[in-house]
């Protein structure tokens, strides 16, 4: 039975909510939550004393019939499925007999209640009259994971700090999934399925990390350690609440796989199976250095006012010049490439004892990327580039 649903034109998602039995819950989430033991990258069921202390206490409310908050799902639908949904709430004629008959468990993710859902899932299996117990869940609806993104960052922005990679990974993969189909990459590659081989494939967290740093215009989003900067979050809020985002990133990943596909033709004695030229955008740093130098020519630095149109136009004139540049690469010799790369330059650059490594190769390559951009990709050599944060 539908207890509410609404439509949330801030996001384009609709909201509903239903009183559903523990065990119907926990059936329409068994493959999300039981993904590699939950989640993607999601949290997993907290195991410190405390966290233990009030999972019982929880479970122990559960069945004594305890209301407990709304577990928030977030679902992914079609342009058809949105728009016949959204007709539905509009005239009050959503149906949940059809609503939870389209649900593809593939699309499904936890937003926010993965504790809750263990709770449920223990006090079942203790007690076999909690999965009769009806609760709250709350579905948004989004024809766009930007939207459940977004959502997720909300809700869990007071709850106890998660890694920022694993609060966009949990709705990640629908995002991973496009970027298939629209972007050029060779190969997205899941964890534990190998590693880059080629130009144009790059792992699914890469491409997570790219995208967070895009998103934020950062060059030092560390994926492994909890975020702690408030700021950067909402950066990241900001700009996935507009739609035109998503596709600044692919257009955006595109001209980096096209500058990759590129360097890699340049070969190098010595380098066996290796190809001397794709080196430069094997590193993460790189990548991240060149999207983040597009995206703050392009949508402005972080508390500026972003124009669509003027992004968009900006996006398409970087696109057409890094073409003409591959082009012109491409047309060259072997020993142009080499002469042309400059990488003894680049090399003896990234050879340097520095402190914070990682940081600084972040920003050599973002300050060597802003400035082939801001020369229209029209340079004699990369010399220039690479030097150009000395």
């Amino acid at each position: 039975m539908t207890v509410l649903a609404a439509y949330d034109a801030r996001i384009d998602c609709l909201s509903v909510i239903f009183d559903i039995s523990v065990g119907d819950y926990l059936a329409l989430v068994d493959r999300a939550y039981r993904n590699r033991g939950g989640l993607k990258n999601q949290r997993s069921a907290l195991k410190t004393t405390s966290a233990r202390r009030i999972r019982q206490r929880m479970k122990d409310d559960i069945a004594a019939g305890a209301v407990v908050p709304p577990v928030v799902i977030g679902v992914t639908v079609t342009d058809k499925d949105f728009d016949r949904l959204r007709s539905e709430v509009d005239s009050r004629k959503l149906d949940s007999g059809e609503f939870f008959k389209n649900l593809n468990p593939d699309a499904i993710s936890i937003i926010d209640g993965m504790q809750r859902t263990t709770a449920f899932l223990e006090a079942s299996e203790e007690n076999g009259e909690v999965t009769r117990r009806k609760i709250r869940v709350e579905f948004w609806v989004s024809r766009n994971e930007n939207a459940l993104i977004y959502r997720m960052l909300v809700l869990n922005a007071g709850q106890i700090p998660w890694d920022l990679k694993k609060q966009i990974s949990v709705v990640f993969e629908p995002l991973i999934a496009a970027a298939r189909s629209h972007t050029d990459a060779s190969r997205i590659i899941e964890y534990g399925q190998g590693r880059r081989f080629n130009p144009g494939e790059y792992s699914a967290n890469d491409i997570a990390e790219m995208y967070l740093a895009f998103a934020s215009r950062k060059l030092s989003i560390d994926t492994e350690e909890v975020l702690t900067d408030e700021f950067t979050k909402l950066d990241i809020v900001e700009s996935l609440a507009r739609y035109d985002f998503r596709r600044y990133f692919f257009d955006s990943l595109n001209i980096l796989i096209a500058m990759d596909r590129a360097f890699s033709t340049f070969t190098e004695p010595g380098y066996a199976k290796r190809k001397a030229g794709r080196e430069i955008f094997d590193k993460q740093a790189a990548r991240v250095g060149l999207l983040v130098a597009i995206a703050i020519r392009s949508i402005g630095r972080v508390g500026t006012e972003v124009n669509a149109d003027a992004a968009t136009t900006t996006v398409e004139v970087i696109n057409n010049q890094a073409t003409s540049y591959c082009s012109r690469f491409l047309a060259l010799t072997n020993d142009e490439k080499r002469e042309f790369l400059k990488l003894g330059i680049l090399n003896e650059l990234l050879d340097r004892r520095v402190g914070q490594v990682g940081r600084f190769e972040r920003t050599l390559f973002f300050e060597a990327f802003k400035a082939l951009i801001e020369q229209s990709f029209d340079v004699r050599d990369m010399e220039v580039c690479w030097r150009a944060q000395l």
